[in-house]
């Protein structure tokens, strides 16, 4: 009876140590699940930001190419003969050739069609646009001397410009090139330069989004991939036209993959793109990929304006989806650390009681026959203590487990790693930090160093111990008085010889508070320096003079200083400091 009872106590014991690690165990995987999706989550806000301002300098060069190509298409009118017969294909290729462009077209309007009529190449000539939607329609256009009202592109007085495409008579899809398209009525004909991408990838590779997208996903070690997808073609049929000569034409405005790799395959990824994109919602799953078990995400991001990406009815979208592909194992290998610990210790203290109750049983047994009542009552008293430690065992796990799961719940990570350290000797624990204030002046800075390539400004940036920054100072004001302080310096270099336009930024972290230095050369009068923050002041005329006066409120905000520094001949200083508590 007693030996029964025993192996019952013994068995329940058992029950219960099982029952309280494998609800620690889910507990603990469903937190550390739900903080990966959080820092995924994370990193997506972050390269939305970065990927908007890489976005906003590329369309600022591509309108620059447009401009310069309708600079080039007002030069050609000046040197070409009104009528189109009269044009000579060698004129064209010589007159490329001076004004350093690939090739001259020149458009013809018929009856039924806009024919590619004279040409430098002399694949272009006699190709039909009639199937070029909506180019056809810009054409048609500015034929009649109308706006183009096509919401792609460039549009300026009696010119066009759309974004880069492959050419029709290229069917090679190596090369994109960007077409500029002049009509003010003096000609019967339109004029169309055109020039590679070489100079738009040049950018691209040291500033553009996939330099962006490789940065991060060096950053953060168990980040594997990220992709953007265009819901609206994924997982379709590839649009292909027709070109005059039965041949296939692809586009790349309707690429189903508009930026990033696509390594990670699921066969559902259409499905889950399509989710969310149309319910506005964050797709996940968990799935082995690639011999690796990841953590995907489908993420719905809202864009207001991106030309010449679209769906196959030329609709510029209003949402792409952004996938992030993460190492779950990561997260398997820390639950198997800290399980295999915990059972470790748990087991150790539960054989060693164990042994214990058997070593008194027995000493108990000698004596029965001595103080049989004696015995029972203290057999009982002992399996009573027994209950109650492993109660009290049962107790401290459960709160050991809330606070581990509070812990994790609350970012509070470094107290975690303390915590489990101390409860349960030394167990690795992720040290993924996922800095908040850090990313987002790195995204400025890189868009601020393409506008500076194109202004040719010598821009050099230095920045120190900013590792994190806390919440009580927001990122996106940080960046708004970095921002402004460069755009100001900026500004005022722009009128200096380029050997002088240099701007420099150094940021560092001390004594609990944030320092900016923006400095360029320059002067300023005493009167001037005196109205430098005050509202509607500038010293260019088409300027609102509101950046530093917004600056300095953001500067008050967070109860710090700033101040002009001119005390070094030719050169302007602006000190800020910001208390980071």
């Amino acid at each position: 009876m007693k030996r029964t009872l025993f192996i019952s106590t013994l068995a329940i014991v058992i029950v219960l140590i099982l029952l309280n690690n494998l609800l620690f165990y889910f507990l603990t995987k469903e937190s550390l699940t739900e903080n990966l999706k959080k820092e995924l989550l994370s990193i997506a806000s972050q390269v939305e930001l970065s990927i908007e301002n890489s976005r906003e300098a590329s369309i600022y060069l591509e309108d620059k190419i447009s401009e310069n190509l309708k600079s080039v298409a007002v030069a050609a009118q000046y040197r070409l003969d009104p009528d189109i017969d009269n044009v000579t294909s060698d004129e064209l290729s010589e007159l490329a050739k001076q004004l350093n462009v690939q090739t001259i077209t020149l458009l013809k309007q018929t009856d039924d069609d806009i024919l590619l009529y004279k040409s430098s190449d002399p694949k272009e000539e006699g190709t039909s646009t009639k199937k070029w939607d909506p180019w056809y329609q810009a054409f048609q256009q500015l034929f009649e001397q109308k706006d183009v009202s096509i919401d792609w592109g460039y549009t300026s007085k009696n010119y066009w410009s759309g974004p880069f495409e492959y050419s029709a008579t290229d069917l090679t899809k190596k090369n994109l090139q960007k077409y500029g398209y002049y009509y003010d009525g003096t000609t019967n004909y339109i004029i169309d330069p055109f020039v590679s991408d070489q100079t738009y990838l040049d950018f691209q590779k040291s500033a553009g989004v996939e330099s962006i997208l490789d940065n991060t996903i060096k950053a953060h070690a168990s980040l594997l991939e990220i992709t953007a997808f265009n819901p609206k073609t994924f997982g379709t049929e590839e649009y292909i036209t027709l070109t005059d000569q039965g041949e296939e034409l692809a586009h790349n405005s309707t690429r189903p993959i508009i930026f990033g790799s696509y390594t990670f395959k699921l066969n559902d990824d259409a499905d889950l793109i399509n989710k969310a994109e149309r319910f506005d919602q964050v797709q996940s799953t968990i799935r082995k990929i690639n011999g690796k078990t990841t953590l995907k995400m489908y993420i719905p991001v809202d864009i207001k304006h991106y030309p010449g990406i679209s769906d196959k009815e030329g609709v510029q979208l209003a949402r792409y989806v952004l996938s992030l592909v993460s190492d779950y194992e990561s997260i398997q290998t820390t639950l198997n650390k800290q399980l295999n610990t915990l059972l470790l210790t748990v087991g150790t203290v539960t054989l060693t009681s164990i042994i214990i109750v058997i070593i008194f049983l027995r000493f108990l047994s000698r004596t029965r026959d001595r103080v049989v009542r004696a015995t029972q009552e203290t057999y009982i008293d002992e399996v009573n203590q027994m209950f109650i430690s492993i109660r009290g065992q049962r107790h401290d796990l459960l709160n050991h487990m809330n606070t581990v799961n509070a812990m994790a719940s609350l970012h509070k990570y470094d107290e975690l790693r303390s915590y489990m350290k101390e409860w349960i000797g030394d167990v690795t624990v992720t040290n993924d930090i996922i800095t908040i204030g850090q990313p987002a002046i790195a995204a400025l800075i890189q868009s601020k160093i393409a506008v500076a390539i194109l202004k040719r400004i010598h821009f050099t940036h230095e920045f120190e111990n900013l590792t994190n920054f806390p919440l009580g100072i927001r990122s996106v004001d940080i960046v708004r008085l970095i921002g402004n302080l460069i755009d100001n310096a900026f500004d005022a270099v722009s009128d200096e010889e380029d050997d002088n336009r240099n701007v420099q930024i150094k940021g560092w972290g001390t004594d609990n508070k944030l320092h900016i230095v923006v400095s360029n050369p320059g002067t300023l009068s005493p009167e001037a320096a005196d109205l430098i923050f005050e509202p509607g002041y500038s010293s260019k005329s088409d300027h609102s003079g509101l950046g530093l006066v917004i600056t300095k409120q953001l500067v008050n905000k967070y109860k710090g200083s700033i101040h002009l520094d001119l005390e070094q001949p030719g050169k302007v200083n602006f000190n800020v400091s910001i208390s980071l508590n």
